[in-house]
């Protein structure tokens, strides 16, 4: 494909980038970074306009792969940051002082996988309903 980065971003320290692959990936761009490259990224991605879709984290052999989307409303641009934290150091630097609706996405990392979000403004566990609070007849009650 001819896509490439847009010029602005293209500064962006990765160690991969692939462009192009929306039809098998959903993203227009990948940049696989370093847990050092991931602020400067992000701050880039600010910017530039981008917002933050989501964030997952995957449970691989390498450790916690985890998945930053983003994306403009001005043209489809969606650009994923990826980054792998090990299973023995699962460290992060939290992106929530750029984009604050990160501050929920990271904790839902730390209370699944475990991963420690690095000046994060309040890593705690989310709030739950306990099981037993769900209304009898609810959907799912009981089935967990």
């Amino acid at each position: 494909s001819d896509l490439r980065l847009p010029a602005e971003l293209e500064s962006i320290p990765a160690w991969r980038k692939t462009y192009g692959g929306y039809l098998h990936s959903g993203c227009h761009f990948d940049l696989w970074l370093d847990a050092d490259q991931l602020l400067p990224a992000v701050r880039l991605l600010f910017d530039h306009g981008y917002f933050l879709e989501d964030l997952a984290g995957v449970d691989v052999a390498e450790g916690i792969l985890l998945v930053y989307h983003f994306d403009r409303y001005e043209a489809a641009q969606r650009v994923a940051l990826r980054l792998t934290v090990p299973h023995a150091a699962k460290k992060a630097p939290s992106i929530a002082a750029v984009f604050s609706g990160a501050d929920w996405h990271e904790r839902e990392c730390f209370d699944f996988f475990g991963v420690e979000f690095e000046n994060h403004p309040g890593l705690k566990p989310l709030p739950v309903m306990p099981i037993s609070s769900f209304p009898a007849g609810a959907s799912g009650a009981g089935q967990l």
